[in-house]
Order: structure tokens, then C-alpha cells, then sequence
């Protein structure tokens, strides 16, 4: 946490967000990858469920997954490798809620990983906010841009 001369934190609010293990987001997701149509006493996965799991975990422990931050626990005091929801965190004032963080503070990450953090978090957090295009307008721009592309493909109804 940033803080200057006088040890107190520079900003005036603090971003905490909840941690799960991460056999609990992998299970999650398998669950909504699942078709809800198969229903069996043992686990039934399909290949491209597979797949689409197999992604998802590559993405999530190379922390490339939006919304989420994975803790690797090797080498550290968490007792299991565990999640980060980044879409679930929560800000509150550093004036009421600092020293019981720091006093609850487990680990920290390294500069590396903070720099990682604040990038996943700028990406939810940073986007310009510009008008969206009339609805009409971009119909008409659509249709055009598959006219030239793709002839054929103009005769479907377009839906903004």
C-alpha cells in the first residue's frame, strides 16, 4: 500500500476482493460449461467441454482471465492455490479500514505480480466512455461492409 513519509496511505480508498479456492472456479466453470440436458451419477465432461476447460485454466494461471487472479500458493502461506474475483471487489476508506487489513494481511504480492494486478484491474476499470453508434446507422454500415464482402449474406435480417 502506498504511503508516504509519514506512514500513512495516500489513497483514500482501498480495493479488497473476495479469494476462493481454486478447485471452487474450476468446478464453477465446469458446471456452466456442462450441458444441463446430461445428467449422471459421475462427472461427464465432452471433449470440447474439455477444451474449453483446458483454456480457461491456461488463461486463469497465467492470469490472462478477465475478472479473475490467481494465487499461486507454492512457496507461500496460502493453504491451497486460490482466486482472486475481481469483479466482485468492493472499495472502502483507508481512514476506517486500513490496520485491520494490514493487521489481517497474509502474503504480498511481488512488484511483478502488483504490476500484473493493475493491469487486469485498468482493463475493467479503464475503458473511455463514447457514445455507442446509432442503431440504425450501424445496420446500415453492416450491411453495406457484407454487401461488398459477402453478397449473400445481406438477405439476413440484422439485429442491433
Amino acid at each position: 500500500m502506498p504511503r508516504g513519509r509519514d506512514r500513512q496511505c495516500k489513497a483514500p480508498y482501498i480495493v479488497i476482493a473476495p479469494v476462493r479456492a481454486l478447485d471452487a472456479v474450476v468446478q464453477k466453470h465446469l458446471d456452466e460449461l456442462n450441458s444441463a440436458d446430461v445428467k449422471a451419477a459421475l462427472p461427464v465432461v465432452g471433449n470440447r467441454a474439455k477444451s474449453k476447460l483446458s483454456e480457461f485454466m491456461q488463461r486463469l494461471l497465467n492470469n490472462n482471465e478477465s475478472g479473475y487472479f490467481y494465487l499461486d500458493a507454492e512457496d507461500t502461506d496460502l493453504p491451497e492455490d486460490s482466486v482472486a474475483f475481481l469483479n466482485l471487489s468492493i472499495a472502502i476508506k483507508t481512514n476506517h479500514h486500513l490496520q485491520t487489513c494490514i493487521d489481517a494481511k497474509v502474503l504480498q504480492l511481488t512488484d511483478t505480480f502488483q504490476a500484473k494486478l493493475g493491469w487486469l484491474l485498468g482493463q475493467k476499470y479503464s475503458r473511455v466512455g463514447t457514445p455507442d453508434m446509432d442503431a440504425d446507422k450501424a445496420r446500415k454500415k453492416i450491411a453495406a461492409a457484407l454487401q461488398t464482402v459477402a453478397p449473400g449474406w445481406t438477405r439476413l435480417r440484422l439485429r442491433l
